[in-house]
């Protein structure tokens, strides 16, 4: 058919890593999709996010209201609010943990204040609800499915699934 064998030997190569690149992206993006899914299930570590900014904004309103300086704690609850679609979950996890520090700092500031007890009682509720929240998101499964995912990918390595394309799935950690 072919003439020349070099030729026919470059289309080979080609044909085996076309095939192979198509092999790897059928098989393993479903099961990607799957995990990261997982990320945004109903209760999950998404929702989980978006009831820390919930209770944040109640923390940086309080703090407000008595006079405190909240504008790094509003700022990073925003960020958070808006960066809990992105599939980046090292950088989620980074401003996640950022959010946290800036508003138990406030929390902190604000059990130190001499609050009204109706302040009181709103920054006990507000600090119960970010304790569960952060409870709940450390104790989500999706960080061991993560981790299964990879330790099985289905006799790939990672660099292979890479170079394939395919998107694999971070930890939130």
């Amino acid at each position: 058919m072919f003439k020349k064998p070099f030729v026919a030997a470059i289309i080979c190569v080609i044909v085996v890593v076309l095939s192979t690149v198509v092999s790897v992206r059928v098989r393993l993006n479903p099961q990607c999709e799957a995990v990261n899914e997982s990320f945004y299930r109903s209760g999950g570590i998404a929702d989980q996010l978006t009831a820390v900014c919930d209770a944040g904004a109640g923390i940086v309103n309080l703090a407000e209201s008595n006079g405190m300086d909240t504008k790094g704690a509003e700022s990073y609850c925003l960020a958070l609010r808006l960066a809990v679609g992105n599939n980046d979950k090292s950088s989620l996890m980074n401003m996640y943990r950022i959010t946290s520090a800036r508003l138990n700092e406030l929390k902190v500031a604000l059990q130190r204040a001499e609050l009204s007890e109706k302040d009181a009682e709103l920054l006990e509720g507000y600090s119960t609800q970010l304790d569960l929240t952060q409870t709940l998101i450390s104790a989500d499964p999706y960080n061991s499915s993560v981790k299964s995912f990879l330790q099985g990918l289905g006799g790939f390595s990672r660099g292979m699934a890479k170079l394939c394309g395919v998107d694999l799935p971070e930890q939130f950690a």
